[in-house]
């Protein structure tokens, strides 16, 4: 299989979605396919050495939302290694609100602040704005789950401006919603 087969795979299921009982928090309704997925990634890691970034990044996160935060900071900082290396930081970026993510999942909360702090810095030293709402709609559910909901508030409409001019209508959606969460715990 290759890298584009197998990305079509993993979008064409509905496996994944946000948990309204636990802080929009990313989860799976299959676990064990998730898991095999996974393992397809792997595998497909060692055949395509030059998209090991895309796949670690993909196993990563599927390892994340499995929760299981450690086994996802593994592939991650291995990402991380990468684009550090091809000296990309769009990549480095993407990665640290990546590693953010999981970092929030594991609960280590002041971890995952500087995490999204230096996607920030990579975003405004790098001509990356295109990444801010990003950060912004991340940094302000890790607000929310912290119970600082005034900063989750404000990082959430910091967001939705943004997405509303990049015209992106499920961000736009995503961003919304999770406004409306972070009003009904007020």
């Amino acid at each position: 299989m290759d890298l584009s087969t197998f990305k079509e795979k993993i979008h064409n299921q509905q496996v994944i979605y946000f948990d309204e009982q636990d802080f929009l928090r990313e989860k799976t309704r299959d676990r064990a396919l998730l898991k095999c997925w996974i393992e397809e990634a792997r595998l497909l890691a060692t055949l395509h050495e030059k998209e090991k970034y895309t796949l670690y990044g993909i196993i990563g996160n599927f390892y994340r939302i499995c929760e299981e935060p450690q086994n996802a900071l593994l592939y991650l900082e291995q990402c991380l290694s990468i684009a550090k290396k091809e000296g990309d930081f769009q990549k480095q970026l993407v990665t640290y609100v990546r590693i953010g993510e999981a970092l929030k999942y594991s609960g280590e909360y002041k971890k995952a602040t500087t995490s999204f702090e230096t996607a920030f810095n990579l975003c405004e030293t790098n001509a990356l704005q295109a990444y801010a709402d990003f950060i912004w709609q991340h940094r302000g559910k890790l607000h929310m789950e912290c119970g600082q909901l005034e900063e989750a508030t404000d990082c959430f409409s910091k967001a939705l401006a943004l997405r509303v001019q990049k015209k992106d209508s499920l961000l736009i959606d995503s961003t919304k919603q999770a406004l409306r969460f972070v009003e009904k715990l007020k």
